[in-house]
């Protein structure tokens, strides 16, 4: 996907975001769920995990954007 992201509000760039770590979290659980070999499934929910992280980062973010805070605090 060629997608500019000069032209971007925070908020629109934070959606996004939220968008492909959603992805990224339900790409591992699949993985992870189809995973037959013990030390792969670890990781896999290890990965899942660590995508799982960032999606509460970016809420916390979006949230902070929405009642006028700085969103990197």
């Amino acid at each position: 996907m060629n997608v500019s992201h000069h032209n971007l509000t925070v908020s629109q760039l934070l959606d996004r975001s939220l968008d492909r770590e959603r992805q990224s979290h339900d790409f591992y659980e699949q993985l992870a769920a189809d995973c037959s070999v013990g030390c792969i499934k670890e990781l896999l929910d290890r990965l899942k995990g660590e995508e799982s992280k960032h999606i509460g980062m970016i809420q916390k973010m979006i949230a902070r954007l929405e009642m006028g805070r700085d969103v990197l605090a």
